[in-house]
């Protein structure tokens, strides 16, 4: 299957989650803000190579207002899941 997005939290500037794959390791965790350039996410561990990894991301500086954060992963057998947040900037 597809790898899930779970537990997205923001507490800005960061948005941390956690990725998980039932039958492949999670090789990429990226994120775009807004429908921007896809960015890679920090791993808690510093390495991609588990079925369930951690990760985070430092948003840039944002405008004010609502701004939508999409969180995507990417397994071992080309699935990708994807998962967003609205985050807004006072």
């Amino acid at each position: 299957g597809k790898p899930e997005l779970v537990a997205l939290t923001a507490n800005l500037p960061t948005v941390a989650g956690k990725a998980q794959d039932d039958a492949s390791p999670i090789t990429a965790i990226d994120y775009t803000v807004d429908g921007g350039e896809w960015r890679p996410a920090t791993v808690a561990d510093g390495i991609l190579d588990q079925r369930s990894e951690s990760f985070s991301l430092r948003l840039p500086q944002l405008p004010a207002g609502p701004h939508v954060v999409t969180v995507r992963a990417s397994d071992g057998a080309d699935n990708v899941g994807t998962a967003k947040v609205v985050v807004t900037v006072k």
